[in-house]
Order: structure tokens, then sequence, then C-alpha cells
């Protein structure tokens, strides 16, 4: 059920040798947030991945919604892959309390590796469900977008982080009703979501066999839950558990991986992991896991004390050392929709049918041991805990050679031929006599299912001055791999190839065993004596052809590349080829290996030592070779006579395996194509059993059965556009300059073909100088002359040359895509000449491309394609045979030899083709006449008309000629067209960028691409989006643009120059040039696109091309889009300070940083820049994004991105595309030259180019933010119903409304609450009031509005009941249609808090309905909304509705009343302000009357 179990190991972590991920994430919205007391609670959001930590805003008084909407990055996550595959990005939502600890409400967890994996390596607006450990209750959702990037992939643009994909399992249940206020009331409990529930069941049985006083216990980790074992173990090697580990999901769930782990607990330290495994759990739903051993493999902490830095550098090293084994089983079990889902728990597991075990006895014998550096050796056999060792014995004064060395010496004095044995290497042997090297039966009961068995191992171990009883290699087997024990009959001994240990893997060969291992159900039984075997001389034969992909550290990349050798040593000897010149050195050496081996008899195959393959870095400065790195291989079978007295055919099939070097041997450091051969030495001079010719063969001596492959005549046609970015020179004495004046390209075939002696032909070689006019050209002419000018690149000023020129070449490919042929393109400056001197200096070497030409080859080249058939009916086929080449030139881990099965089937088709080649020549001899096909058939039509399956050939006719049988084709329904037209018009993003995209939308034709020129580097992938040539010093020195194919035959340059001059002559436009011919096709590169043919190898077609006024004006605007970006890097509060600046060719600078967004690392620019410039003077166009430093010393480069804009201009893909206005919109990754490789952030934009002249009729695309309206919200409240009394029998009802909006911007408070309705006894409240939120900006990530239900009083007012309204879609649609929506009045329900007892645990808690509020909505744009301007509550301007003051509720008898008055004034109600107004004017006049007279007034 997809299980791998791990072994970890205590050991310090070297986090800068680790792997660097990038995980970002956006928190959105939090949902029903359920608190222990059902109350509105002060939530945040604590994010914790991998040691990282980030803590949200806490926000107060929230339930039903928490709008956080906050993001961040962390662009250095350090992590081991291992460690990748288990890691995840954890949401806890708590509640903050004041005094007590913080309530977790819920969390929810996503695993690294399974976001990594989806598209675009993306979770975009996802609601995760937040449970507890405790429980399998939603409590709460949130809303999220994660994702997670390794070294060097792409950012995730903006647009598609913060657009949801419906994959199906989007939980929103919203909805999209907005004729109705009700869906936008959110719920305070959570319903159940849609999903199915199941339990995952992970029963652990036993563990046995572990390290002694351990104190065991295991822990299951998966969707945010972790479940452990009982701990009560203590000081055992094996425990009986037998628990069943419960975890309730509801899918889909957003993570795979179960992780099993066994600690050792400890009582005052940490608890130690000692192995950790994985199960898929969409296996384990689909198969349940029966119960099964699992086997724990790791290191020994004194042999390999940190395991981490031995891995930083490549692979990690093999598991090596037991540390013992458990019996789990597991299931997936789906529960009904409707049953309950229990909690986490851990109960006890059901009774179980073990595995079936079986007694075996493992018995051994050791004869040899070789290559085992020390003074002393033995040989251990392990199978679990179970050990057996032999004796220690000393090494071998006396080698294996030295003893056969007479009979060696003779054979050499006899062979007169100068061949090359090769040289003994200084290898230790270990010579085991029976005594000595018998091991005794060790007696173990294993399972009989392979899966549960340990491995049975074999180990060597060494004593030296300086340690003693070291393990120094080994070897892991199964245990089917070695054969039953028949009494009477030895078993024939065997090499076992063995592996180093890390800190040896610099030994030149690594030990091997000859030994035999078998087994036996007893062992009581009487064991015979080891089969004698007598050392014999043999030939390992190697075929050295050549290697590729050479990379290691300390490498070079400023320098021409190094010499390289190969060297093949087995048994003590060694060969070695001769050295050649990298990258792809080419040997095509046949090494003979004169080695001694032991065997039964000369019928027999020997026991064959496994064979080391190195590779060598020739000395220069020390003349001592350096060994980069190896390969072992087993190649077995002996080539022997067949039944009729016949050697068997030997068939030269050559693999590429891969070779690991560095200091630890997991470093991959190249590969190499090799064979093997073995044969016995007496029989070297057989001419069937003579070396295989390794060279490919012309046609005239190419032989199927005798030769590897064929050399073909093709002709390489080369069109070269010129040279840019060329990096300035070295200093020298005869240059004034260091600036590129005179640059030479010179273009060679890795030649195949060899001389009559056997020696590689030197390459033909194409020559390109720069010349100022074209040829034949007037320099005062713009369109003949070629440019050259200087520009800021690479970080320098480096020099540009255009050169247009084309030239071909005859040359030999062979057929096999295997050999990789390829192409140099090397670039120098011209050697210095005096007119009287002469020439005073060497050329000087500025870079080289290498570039292959395996999917280039001709299409009648691959088998079964004929010339006589139509292209057509031969695609399916030329495509499958390009994918199978393909699928043969990939590398392997190691040698794969083939099976006795596999040579008997290519024994057996060899037969059947040889005897179809017979019948054929006897068929020949005794031929009959053929009959004559006639030259019409019966319905009168031409043979030639005719195709294999008898059907009519349609005519093929030129464009310029009028096709009577033209086809016409019905027209579509106009539904079709028009949805047809909408598709093709409309803008389409890429992930990355635009020049490396070959698939839908856009799939580029830039022909001329940059290419950039390396040294001392192989070949490149062009279209590799991880990697931006751009932005890697000392490594790139310059481009060249060019393109090539390749033509089957030979083409004679005389004759076709002067058919190219007389087609050039005829002033015919490109539109009638006939269509390129079947034959043509099937004779030229498959993968060539037919536009770049029709001009890319015709000298003048290609001037025209790239001079033409037509197709490059004097000056092009260029139209720069500048949308988004994402920021992988942040200052130490992780944000940044964005802003652009953009170099344009070679004068214009822009800056923006007055335009710089603060604080953000999603910054949104939407800015369309233009500019005139000329091609291809300014054609570079390099972004960067800056952080503005707040003290303006200096600004950060965060990342940059370089397009070539002439690419974009001559592509006929791109042009269609710009013409339509629907240019693609690149996401392009950010690089930086001081972080080479490491992905940035992304940019989303794009360019679009058009001549100035015509600019100002085509109008520049439309880019614009999202509409940033501003919107107006208004609700009348008109009054209640059924509110529930507080005081006594009545009510004092008061409506609130709260708006949290960060884009609310209004003059009016975001709290707003109505007058008081007093005295109400029936729940019936009347107010007719008006809530005004105006200037809520769009976009807004959320818009809410909570309405509360009071009861006034004068100390402070109670609070009854609320609701939240999400308003999000409403603005959403408004701010999109222009569109008011008016929506009301309608009745929405007042929900009580909860007392905050929780309910009864386990059971659901019911919101009482304590009212309901009669309400409208009226949502309108600002522009709207002045228009039809309304005051807040009832102030003036009171229109639309206009609202009148209502009496109900609001007289002083209601008013009285609640004081406790309860007086019915009935018809007096009406005098009692006239009676007041009468008393208070006697109260004013009898005070005055009294002020007046002791004034003496009166």
């Amino acid at each position: 059920s997809g299980i791998v179990w791990h072994r970890r190991q205590k050991s310090r972590r070297c986090v800068q040798l680790m792997q660097s991920y990038a995980v970002g994430f956006t928190i959105y919205d939090g949902r029903s947030l359920q608190t222990q007391d059902q109350q509105p609670c002060d939530p945040f959001v604590v994010v914790e991945c991998c040691g990282q930590q980030y803590q949200s805003v806490t926000l107060e008084e929230r339930a039903t919604l928490a709008p956080w909407n906050e993001q961040y990055i962390w662009p250095a996550v350090d992590l081991h892959p291992k460690e990748f595959e288990s890691a995840y990005i954890e949401f806890k939502v708590y509640a903050r309390n004041w005094f007590t600890r913080n309530y977790l409400i819920g969390k929810a967890s996503l695993q690294l590796s399974f976001i990594n994996k989806r598209r675009h390596h993306l979770y975009a607006r996802r609601w995760l469900p937040l449970r507890t450990e405790e429980s399998t209750e939603t409590t709460g959702m949130l809303m999220v977008t994660v994702f997670c990037l390794k070294p060097g992939e792409l950012a995730p643009s903006a647009t598609e982080q913060d657009t949801a994909v419906d994959d199906g399992t989007e939980q929103d249940g919203g909805g999209d009703d907005i004729e109705t206020l009700n869906t936008a009331v959110l719920k305070t409990t959570m319903e159940a979501l849609p999903g199915k529930p199941h339990n995952v069941l992970i029963n652990i049985h036993r563990v046995e066999e572990l390290p002694s006083s351990t104190n065991p216990y295991v822990t299951v980790d998966f969707a945010g839950k972790q479940l452990k074992t009982n701990v009560t173990a203590t000081n055992v090697q094996q425990y009986t558990f037998n628990e069943c580990l419960r975890i309730p999901v509801v899918t889909p769930v957003y993570e795979d991986t179960i992780l099993v782990k066994l600690w050792h607990s400890n009582w005052f330290s940490p608890d130690e992991l000692l192995a950790q495994g994985f199960i898929s759990f969409s296996e384990l739903r689909n198969n349940s896991l029966p119960p099964r051993w699992f086997n724990f493999y790791g290191w020994d902490p004194n042999e390999i004390p940190d395991v981490t830095a031995v891995s930083s550098k490549g692979r990690e090293p093999e598991a090596n050392f037991f540390k013992g084994r458990m019996l789990m089983s597991g299931r997936v079990e789906r529960l009904e929709p409707d049953e309950e889902l229990p909690g986490p728990q851990s109960i006890m597991a059901m009774a179980i049918v073990e595995p079936n075990c079986t007694q075996v006895a493992l018995m051994g014998d050791v004869y040899m041991v070789t290559g085992a550096d020390g003074r002393n050796c033995k040989v251990e056999l392990c199978y679990g805990s179970a050990k057996q060792e032999t004796a220690l014995v000393k090494y071998d004064s006396e080698t294996l050679n030295d003893k056969v060395a007479e009979q060696l010496s003779k054979v050499v004095e006899e062979e007169d031929d100068g061949g090359n044995p090769g040289f003994e290497e200084v290898v230790n042997t270990f010579t085991f006599s029976q005594a000595e090297g018998r091991l005794n039966p060790m007696l173990v009961l294993t399972p009989d299912e392979q899966a549960s068995q340990p491995f049975v191992m074999i180990n060597v171990y060494t004593d030296s001055l300086l340690s003693k009883g070291r393990r120094i290699a080994y070897c892991k087997q199964r245990l089917s791999d070695f054969s039953e024990y028949d009494n009477g009959n030895p078993a024939r001994p065997r090499f076992f190839e063995m592996q180093v240990m890390p800190d040896l893997a610099r030994s030149k060969s690594p030990p091997s065993v000859l030994m035999v291992v078998e087994r036996h159900f007893t062992d009581d039984m009487i064991r015979h004596n080891r089969k004698q075997i007598k050392p014999m001389i043999y030939i390992v034969r190697a075929y050295c052809i050549m290697a590729r992909g050479i990379v290691y550290e300390g490498m070079r990349e400023d320098k021409e590349a190094d010499f390289f050798g190969l060297r093949i040593s087995c048994a003590g000897m060694a060969s070695m080829t001769e050295v050649k010149r990298g990258p792809r050195p080419l040997w095509m050496q046949a090494l003979n290996l004169r080695v001694i081996l032991c065997s039964e008899s000369i019928k027999e195959p020997p026991t064959v030592e496994p064979i080391t393959v190195t590779l060598v870095q020739a000395g220069s400065v020390s003349y001592t070779n350096y060994d980069l790195g190896k390969a072992v291989a087993v190649y077995t079978h002996m080539r022997q006579k067949d039944s009729l007295g016949k050697w068997e055919r030997y068939d030269l099939k050559p693999q590429w395996v891969k070779l690991f070097g560095g200091n630890y041997g997991n470093q991959a450091v190249g590969e190499t194509l090799v064979a093997f051969e073995l044969l016995l030495w007496k029989n070297r001079d057989v001419p069937a059993l003579l070396p295989r010719e390794m060279w490919p063969q012309p046609e005239r001596l190419f032989k199927k059965n005798e030769h590897f492959a064929q050399l073909r005549k093709a002709t390489l046609h080369f069109s070269i556009n010129g040279l840019r970015d060329l990096m300035p020179l070295p200093s020298s004495t005869y240059m004034s300059s260091n600036a590129v004046t005179r640059p030479v390209v010179t273009v060679e075939v890795q030649n195949f073909e060899t001389d009559e002696e056997g020696r590689s032909v030197k390459n033909k070689v194409l020559t390109f100088h720069y010349k100022p006019v074209v040829r034949g050209g007037d320099a005062r002419v713009k369109a003949e002359s070629l440019k050259s000018w200087s520009c800021a690149a690479l970080g320098t000023q480096c020099m540009n040359f255009e050169f247009l020129q084309v030239g071909k070449l005859n040359v030999m490919i062979p057929d096999r895509m295997i050999l990789q042929p390829f192409i140099r393109i090397r670039v120098e400056q011209e050697a210095t000449r005096y007119p009287l001197v002469g020439q005073v200096s060497d050329p000087t070497f500025i870079g080289e491309s290498l570039q292959s030409l395996d999917h280039l080859l001709p299409c009648c080249w691959f088998d079964g394609v004929d010339l006589e058939k139509p292209f057509a009916e031969q695609k399916r086929l030329i495509e499958a045979s390009v994918r199978e080449a393909k699928m043969l030139a990939k590398p392997r881990d190691k040698f794969m030899e083939m099976t006795e099965l596999e040579r008997q089937a290519e024994s057996k088709q060899r037969k059947e083709e040889l005897g179809e080649e017979e019948a054929a020549v006897v068929s020949h001899l005794f031929r009959k006449d053929e009959e004559r096909k006639e030259a019409v058939n019966s319905t009168a039509v031409p043979r030639e008309l005719i195709d294999n399956a008898g059907n009519k050939r349609p005519l093929r006719l030129s464009r310029s000629e009028l096709n009577m049988q033209k086809e016409v084709s019905f027209e579509a329904p106009p539904g079709e067209i028009v949805k047809e037209i909408g598709a093709e018009h409309s803008r389409k993003p890429v992930d990355g960028k635009l020049e490396n995209s070959t698939a839908y939308p856009f799939v580029h034709d830039f022909w001329y691409k940059n290419v950039p020129l390396l040294r001392n580097h192989d070949i490149i992938n062009k279209d590799d989006e991880n990697i931006d040539w751009n932005y890697q010093p000392g490594k790139v020195f310059g481009y060249v643009k060019c393109a090539y194919k390749l033509v089957d035959g030979w083409e004679d340059a005389a004759e076709q120059a002067r058919e190219d001059e007389m087609a050039s002559n005829q002033d015919q436009p490109d539109d009638d040039e006939p269509e390129e011919t079947d034959l043509q096709k099937l004779k030229r590169s498959y993968e060539l696109d037919g536009n770049l043919n029709r001009f890319a190898f015709d000298e003048k077609k290609l001037q025209q091309k790239y001079k033409g006024i037509e197709s490059c004006p004097s000056r092009i605007r260029i139209r720069i889009y500048l949308v988004k970006a994402v920021v992988i890097y942040g200052k130490g509060s992780g944000f940044a300070d964005p802003f652009l600046e953009f170099q344009l060719g070679r004068n214009i600078h822009v800056s923006m940083r007055n335009m710089c967004q603060y604080e953000t690392n999603a910054p949104e620019f939407y800015r369309v820049e233009e500019r005139d410039v000329e091609l291809p003077e300014d054609g570079r166009l390099e972004v960067r994004v800056l952080d503005m430093d707040s003290l303006g010393l200096r600004d950060t480069l965060i990342g940059s991105t370089t397009i070539d804009l002439e690419d974009r201009w001559h592509s006929p893909t791109w042009g269609v595309k710009n013409f339509k206005g629907i240019v693609p919109v690149e996401n392009r990754s950010l690089f930086t030259s001081e972080y080479p490789g490491k992905n940035r952030g992304s940019l989303e934009m794009w360019v679009e180019m058009i001549e100035s002249t015509k600019a100002s009729d085509v109008k520049p695309s439309v880019l614009a933010r999202p509409p940033d309206a501003e919107l107006e919200l208004r609700f009348v409240i008109w009054g209640t119903s059924g509110v529930r009394t507080v005081s006594g029998d009545y009510t004092n009802v008061k409506i609130g409304g709260t708006l949290t909006c960060k884009e609310y911007h209004g003059e009016h408070p975001a709290v707003q609450t109505t007058d008081v309705h007093f005295n109400c006894n029936d729940g019936n409240a009347v107010f007719n009031w008006r809530f005004v939120y105006p200037r809520i900006k769009m976009p807004t990530k959320s818009c809410i509005v909570k309405i509360d239900l009071y009861h006034y009083e004068l100390l402070g007012d109670t609070f009854i009941g609320s609701m939240d309204l999400d308003l999000k879609k409403y603005c959403e649609k408004v701010a999109t249609e222009n569109d008011a929506l008016i929506i009301g009045p309608e009745d929405l329900k007042f929900v009580a808090p909860d007392p905050g007892d929780g309910g009864e645990e386990g059971k659901e808690i019911e919101q009482e309905e304590v009212g309901s509020v009669r309400m409208t909505m009226y949502v309108m744009t600002s522009i709207e909304a002045s228009g039809r301007r309304a005051g807040i509550g009832r102030e003036e301007p009171n229109e639309d509705p206009q609202l009148i003051a209502p009496m109900e509720g609001r007289d002083w008898g209601t008013y009285l009343a609640t004081w406790g008055f309860s007086l019915d004034f009935s018809l007096w109600k009406k005098l009692i302000p006239i009676m007041c107004a009468v008393l208070l004017s006697m109260i004013i006049f009898f005070a005055g009357i009294v002020a007046m007279k002791q004034l003496g007034l009166i």
C-alpha cells in the first residue's frame, strides 16, 4: 500500500546544505468559528511550517465571519528532500483570552509535496475545515491560498493565486443567488460538509529485534491528527502492542501521506525517532494493507555520525544497518453518510492471521575478497539480526596474478600483436580456505512474502594500523536471489558487488567478495566440500565510446574544456583510453583487459568480478590524473560456441550509464556510453571474436550484422542571424580595446569518420566572418549594411553583430540517435594582423555552444520510412521512431546486463530474420517474371494516382494554378462560429516565458533564440524554464542566434549556388512559392518549421526578411504592459516595498520609484509604457523589480527578467496574436546574478509592437485595474416583529448596524443606530430609519454588515441578538455591471447568543431566534448615489424612499411607562403639550413680576 520506511538518525542539521523551498500563503476569511461558550470571540491565526511561524492580527468580537486578508511568504524553508515529502503547513485558529490560555478553535494542515505536485504548485482560495484533535466535528472554515516551490520553479502569478479553481471539491456553500438577502446571512453554526466519511485504521501489532534497552512507542499522523500507542514498554527488544489507531477523515482531504513513526521514549531528554514510514492514503483506500512485517534499515552512528552532511551534496547514502521490524496492517473504512463519525482513538486491534513463516538455514562459503584495504579481513553474513562471520585472514602476500604470472608471461611472449593488455593495479586480496571461509548454517524464521523479508546482507570488515574491525563495504541481496542447497552438488561461486561506506568513496576500486550463499530448510545436514575452481586467463573487453554531461565540484566554466579519459578496472587489472578534450570526449576505443578469473572449466563462464568504470580528468599542472566519478557494472556472459560449433553472435548494444563521484560517491558527475564483452584469452585471435567496430561505417562498407551504426551522407544547412551580448575580451598587448571587433564563427559537426588506419578524421568546418555589408552590397544602402553596436548586458558593456549569412556543409552523420551527434558553434576574435609583421596573436576564444542534432535526423533515416509513400501516412511512424530513439538515449543509474530470457528471445528473433533473408535469396534465384501492372485501373485512373491501399490520391497543384477539384466544406452553425471567435480573440495566460512555451495557448516559433556561448559546458535545453542564462555570471560570454537543418544526401555546392541564384533572380512573392513536396519533407529534418525553411537557408531571402523595409521598419513602437508581481523576498518584517524599472535597448532607462508600493509581496502595477526603438539595436528589454530602501541609500534588486524583442517581431505566430491584440500574458520568473538559479518571484506582463507610423491608428490594449468604482450601501430599517421581551412584558427596541470593510472611506461612522421604540410589548417595533455607507472602494476583499438587536436602557443597552450579512458578491455585481441593486423589503431573523454553558457534549447546539427585522438594501455606484442623495436616519435629503417619523413608541406615555408610570391619557394626550406651554408661560410671567418688584420697577 505504498509504504516506504526510512531510518532517522540523530544528527546535527546542516541547514546551509539543504534545499531551500519557498512557501507562501494568503489567509482570507474564517467562517462559523465555534468557541467553547459559543460566544463571539477575538480570533487570530497561527501558521506553522517546518520551524517557521506567522501570526495574523487579532480581530475583535467575531463569530460568523472573520476577514483577515493577510498574505505572507517564507522565501527559504530549508529541508532535505526526504523531509520535504512529509512536511506540512498548518493553520491554527485561536480565540484570544486575556487571563487564561488562548482557546484553540480548530486547525487544518496541507502537505507541502501534495501542493507542489498540483498545477502551478498551488491551492487557490480553498476552504479548509477546522477540527480539533479530540473531535471530528467541524469547528469552522478557513479560506486560504497556499503555494510551495522547489528551487528554481516558477512562482504562480498573483492572478492565479486569487482565482479559485473548480475541481469539484469546493465547499463554499454561499451560492450565487443575489435576488434575496437571506443568502447573505451567515450561519453561526457549522453544518455537515459535503463529503464521504472514512475511518483510517492503522493496526500496530508488535515490534521485534530492536536495539537493546529500547522504550518503544508508535505515532500515526494524518489529516492534522496524531495518535500514539501506549508508552509502558521499557528496556525491551520486542513488544506486543495490538493497538488500532483510528483516525476519522472526511474526503476530500488535501494530503496523501500517512506518517507512521517509531520512537524511543526518554525520561530526561527529547524522545528519539528510530524510524518513520509513509503510507499512501489513496492506495490504502483502494487496497487494504494485510498484516505485513516492515523492516527498519538505517545507519550505525558509529560509522556515519552525520547523515545530513553525507547527503547534502548528492544522493542520500543507502541504509545499511538493520534496526528492527514491525508487524502492522491497515485499511480505510468507509462509513454511511448518516453514520456518526467517531473521534480519533486508540482501540484494541482485532485478532489477525500472521503472515506465514518458514524456517530457513542460510549458509555460505567465502573464497576470496579483493580490493579491501587492510591487514586482516573477515566476511559477515546477516539476515535481520541473525549473524554469522568467517575467520579473520591476513592479506595475500602473493596475489592471484602473481600465482599465474608464469603462465601469463608465456602467453605474452608468444603474442606479437603489440596489444595493450592493461596495467596491473595494486589491489589487496584475501584468500579464504574452506575452513576459514565456511559460514555455519544460520537458522532463521522468515516470512513467505518477499516484501516482508529482511535483506540478506554481506559485510566486509578489515583491520588496519589505525582501526580494528571496521566495516568497509556491504551488499544487500534478497533471499530469493540464492539457490537451494543441493547435497552432493556444490554450487558455483560468484562475485558480489560491494558498496563501499560513504567515507571510502574515493577508493579506486570497490571491494568484491567471491562466495557461495545457499539456503536450506534445516541446519541438520552434513555439508559437502565447496566447489574447486582454478584461475584462468580471460579478456574483459570494454567498448568506451563517449561521455557527456560532465560536471563536478570545482569545475571551471570560464575556460576551455579539460581533457578526459575513461579507465576500466577489473580483477586487479586496468586500462585507460586516450584522453580527449571535453566537454563531450569521443574515445571510440575497445579496451582489452587480460584478467585472471576463476572457473570450474573452460566451458563454464568464470566468476567475473565487478567492472569499475572511472571518468578521469587528465592532469595539467601536477601532471597527475584525477578520478571524477565511477560506475560499477556486472557482466557475466561469456561468448561460447553453439551446438553447431559456431560462435554466438555479439551485437554491440551500448548503454548510457551515470557516473557518481564527490567526497561520498553520491554526486552525479556525468554519463558515459559503454558496452562489455567477455571471452577466453586463448580465443582472442578467432576472427569471429575480434572487437566489434564502434565507428559508424559508410554505406559502401556497412554491414548490419557487423557494424553498430551506419554513416549516412547529409548536408548541414546553417543560417546565422548574428551574435549578441559578447563579453569584453581579456586584456592583451596587441589590442587597444577589450571590446570584440572582428568576431569569427566556426561551425563543425562531430566527425565519426575514420581513415584507413582507424584514426578519427578531422572535423569539417564552416566559417563565417563578420562583414559590415552584405555580400555584393553597398554600405550606403541601409538595407544592405550589417550593424554592430554595444549595449549594457551581463553586467557590462557588450558587443552585438548582425551576420545574416547562410552556409552548407557536406557531412557524415551516424543514423543512431544514441550517439547524439551534435554541432559545435565556436566564436573567436579574429587574430591580429599587421601589414608588415603579419599575424601577431592567435585567435581569442570567446565561447562555444554545443547543439544536438539527434532530433533533426532526416525522416527517411528511420526504419520503415519509405520515400515513395506520402509524408502524412508516415508521420505517426516517424514520431514513434523519434520517441523510441530518445528513450534509448536516456541514462541509467547502473549498467543493466541482458537476462538469459532476453538473450534467448533475441537469438530467436535473429534466426527468424536470417530465415527470411535466406528465403529472399532463394526467391530471388528462382523468381518468376512479375506481372506487368496496367498503366490505368478499371476506372481509368493512372497508376501514379493510386496509393498502396488502392485509394485515389488527391492532386497536389501549386497555389498559383487553378484547382477545379477543390472541396468546399460546409459552414459551421452560427453558434459554433461565435464560440470559436470568442475563444480565439481572448487573451490567455502562459505559464512561464513566451520564448519557452511549447504548449497551448502559445507554441513559440522564435527560430533564432539567444543560445548562450559557454565554456567547458555540454549541450543545454534551450527551453528550460528553471534557468535564465542572462543571470549566470562567469558562465555566459555572449549569445548566438542561428538555425540549421539536415537534408539527406550531399548537395553539390556549385550547382546548388547556381540554382539559388536563378531562384533569387525570379521576382516571385513568398505567397506564390510552391509548397514543399512529400519527398522534400521526408529527406529533411522532421522537427523543422516549414515557415523557417522558406527563407532561413537562402541568404538573400534571409536578408530581405531581417533588413527589408516591409518586415523591419525604421522605427517600432514598443508597448510594455506591466500587471502584477509576486515577490519571494522579504526584509526583516517579511514584506518588501517593490517598484519597477526597465532598460530598453541602448539608451532608454525608466525608473518608477515614485510609484513604489509599500509593505506588500504581491504588488499590482497596471502600468503601460510606450517607447520607440530601432531593431535590432534596441531589441533587448530588461525589467527589474527592486525593493526601495527607506533611507534612500541603496535599493535592493529583487529580481529581473530579460526579453528579446527581435524574436517576437519576426515570429509569425506572435505577429498574428499581436495584430489581433491577444498576445498572451506571460508569468515570467525573476532571477538575479547574485543568486543564480534561485527563483526570486514572478512578473505578469506582456509586450506589443507596432510600426511607429501606424501607432496612432492602433490604440493600446486596455490594461486597467479591476474597476476602482466607489459604491454606496443603504439599508432602510422598516421595523421588527416577534422581538423577545427583556424587561418584564416589554422591550425598548433599538437596531444597530456595523460595517466591516477595509475599503470603506465614507464620512458616516461604520457603527450606526436607529432611534428607540419604547415600551414594545408585542415585539413589533417601527423605525423607518436609514443606514448609509458611502464610498466603499472596489475591489474589496470582504464586506460584512452586522445587524444587532438591543434593549435600550439608560445605564447600558442589553444585547438580544444579531445577524451577519456577507455582501461581497452584491458589491462585485454592481461594480461590474454598474446597475443598482434594490433587494427587499425582506424579513431577516435575529439569533440569540448561546447562554455560555456550551450545551451537552456531543450534541449540536440550536440557536434561538429572538425576532426579525424587515429591511431593504440598496447597492449603487457613488455616481448614481450622488444623483439620488439620501441622509442618514431621517435627515434631509429624505427621499428614495421618503421616511416618515413613526408616532408609535415615541410618545410620553410609552416613555414614562418604562419608568413605572402606567398612565392612560386617552384623548387628553393631544392637550398635554398645550397645557405644559401655558403653565410654563405663567411661571415665567410671575417670575418676571417678582424680579421687577425687587428692582423697584413696580
